[in-house]
């Protein structure tokens, strides 16, 4: 899997969804886990550059997407999960968690909800270990109704066009 190193500079950009810079402006140190899920365009790449600069950091980018190129993907999650936590005082950028669940769902109908299921554990077992760290993990991606809510719900912040609206 590769992880791409970036400066938060580099993901420089417009963030164009209401109540998005309200929404930074409101983190804070406990909120390791973040989730933003909105239209393509509308600057949430240039938030995880915001959020990287604001606690400067460095930013990790993963496409999730790749775990589904590996014939053993549970695996490969699971070893994606594990790499997250070694980037200590990082913000860890994966991206496209929507497409991930959604291409993993109808791929394996047997399974449906595996990956999501997955990802909802790691966020709840690993969160203090993070925060310890000093680890912000950021998952974006612009289908909303793609992610559980029990998902969603084990994420510290969630931002969505619906949340930004409020």
């Amino acid at each position: 899997m590769e992880f791409r190193h970036l400066r938060p500079s580099d993901l420089h950009g417009p963030i164009d969804l209401p109540g998005m810079d309200a929404w930074l402006t409101g983190l804070g140190p406990l909120d390791t886990v973040l989730l933003i899920l909105a239209p393509g365009g509308t600057g949430k790449a240039a938030a995880v550059g915001a959020i990287a600069e604001k606690s400067e950091r460095e930013v990790v980018l993963c496409n999730l997407l790749q775990i589904l190129d590996y014939a053993d993907s549970d695996h490969q999650l699971h070893n994606l999960l594990v790499a997250c936590e070694s980037h200590q005082h990082k913000v860890v950028y994966l991206d496209k968690i929507d497409r991930l669940i959604d291409t993993w769902d109808r791929q394996h109908p047997e399974h449906r909800g595996r990956v999501a299921a997955t990802i909802r554990d790691w966020i709840r077992a690993k969160r203090g270990a993070l925060q310890a760290e000093g680890t912000t993990v950021i998952f974006t991606g612009r289908d909303a109704d793609v992610v559980p809510p029990d998902l969603m719900a084990a994420c510290d912040k969630v931002l969505t066009p619906e949340v930004a609206l409020r």
